[in-house]
């Protein structure tokens, strides 16, 4: 064990693919053997995120020195200076000097709040540098789940969201205190938050339905008509600010950096073209066909005892609307923390899954920045999505089981 760690933490600065390969092996072994690690074990799968990370950022710069880092807090911090005054600011490492933007498909708080530090670049590292130090922290604490835990922060939409550094890491932070502190419960000062959050990140919204579903089924009528009052003046504004401002809603489309339904849609209608799904999805069901006999669905279940209920109905709307809609990569963190909560109340075959379609979520690292069409990449990307779709689909059966369950109680 402890010399397949070693060579995982030698692997990262060799090659990523295999790498990827070897990981998804040892995770398979360690959780279909049930295997325990030991405290030396534990440190050297703790340091595979640290040498994942110095790889990383080494051979980004190595290879361009003009890479895009920190480029979304950047962004995001340069359009509230812009808000005091027209600001033009010289984007680190891109080195670019670029004007006020028209818009970054923000909520309507971004419109209003004001930010006169001229040193962009200064505070972004420091929000860069205080977010890994807590990402550290954690981890160095971390005594269970651990590979789940290591294998979301190696995982694409983690790494996305480090190199980005997209305001998302802060509604990523304020749902790991929500779950960590079990706040499933009417308090008006996470609401108040939480309203904030959704005034800037609107997909957040939906937290709100999260927790009326709670409610309802608790009978606390109370609470379900002043989560109602939050959910209906959240909702207004948003409405007003996309639909009678007409301000930008993002829709990133690309082979290999954003996933979500109406993604893969537009992605088919305008790049790929329905023949050629038409073609793998045959494939698929040749392949499905074959393996019938193999594949045993009475294996796909949840121990009620063990699955956080309330966590899972919280968290489910949220994740939901990401996965209708189009995302950039660093979205799926919200997958992550959802797989997170059900973890523990899966099979073998279950947590392997789960955290494979992790791993897999999406192929920017595995493929590149661009979609090159060859036999490797087309396995890679149909891996990929038919984790994210087995993945939708089971998160769908999960809640609908949790909400069954607390209809019955």
């Amino acid at each position: 064990m402890s010399i397949y760690l070693l060579v995982l933490n030698i692997l990262v600065h060799l090659n990523y693919r295999i790498f990827l390969l070897a990981f998804m092996i040892f995770i398979f072994l360690s959780v279909n053997n049930n295997f325990s690690f030991n405290k030396n074990e534990s440190v050297l799968l703790k340091l595979i995120p640290f040498n994942y990370y110095f790889d990383a950022i080494y051979g980004t710069f190595n290879e361009n020195p003009n890479s895009s880092f920190f480029w979304d807090m950047q962004n995001f911090l340069h359009y509230l200076r812009c808000n005091a005054s027209s600001f033009v600011h010289n984007y680190r490492f891109l080195d670019e000097e670029i004007s006020c933007p028209d818009s970054i498909g923000y909520g309507l708080l971004t419109e209003y709040i004001q930010f006169t530090f001229d040193d962009i670049w200064l505070v972004t590292f420091l929000i860069g540098s205080v977010f890994l130090m807590i990402i550290l922290f954690f981890l160095s604490r971390l005594k269970v789940n651990l590979l789940l835990i290591v294998s979301i922060l190696i995982s694409p939409g983690f790494h996305f969201l480090v190199f980005s550094l997209n305001t998302d890491l802060f509604v990523f932070l304020y749902i790991c205190v929500l779950l960590k502190n079990n706040i499933t419960k009417f308090n008006n000062f996470n609401f108040f938050i939480l309203t904030i959050l959704t005034l800037i990140k609107s997909y957040t919204l939906v937290l709100f339905t999260g927790y009326l579903l709670i409610f309802i089924f608790n009978k606390q009528l109370k609470y379900v008509v002043f989560t109602s009052i939050y959910f209906l003046f959240n909702t207004s504004i948003i409405i007003f600010h996309y639909f009678f401002q007409n301000s930008l809603l993002p829709n990133p489309i690309s082979f290999t950096r954003s996933f979500g339904l109406l993604h893969d849609f537009t992605l088919l209608n305008q790049f790929i073209g329905f023949d050629e799904a038409a073609y793998l999805s045959i494939i698929v069901l040749i392949a499905i066909t074959l393996l019938r006999k193999k594949v045993d669905f009475s294996k796909v279940k949840i121990e009620i005892d063990k699955l956080s209920v309330d966590k899972t109905i919280l968290m489910f709307p949220l994740c939901f609307l990401i996965n209708i809609y189009a995302n950039w990569g660093y979205k799926f963190i919200f997958n992550s923390l959802f797989i997170y909560i059900i973890y523990a109340s899966t099979n073998k075959s279950l947590k392997i899954l789960l955290i494979f379609t992790n791993l897999l979520a999406t192929t920017y690292y595995s493929i590149g920045w661009g979609f090159t069409e060859n036999l490797t990449n087309l396995f890679i990307i149909s891996s990929s999505k038919l984790l994210f779709y087995f993945y939708f689909v089971f998160s769908i059966y999960v809640f609908l089981f949790a909400i069954l369950n607390k209809a019955k109680k």
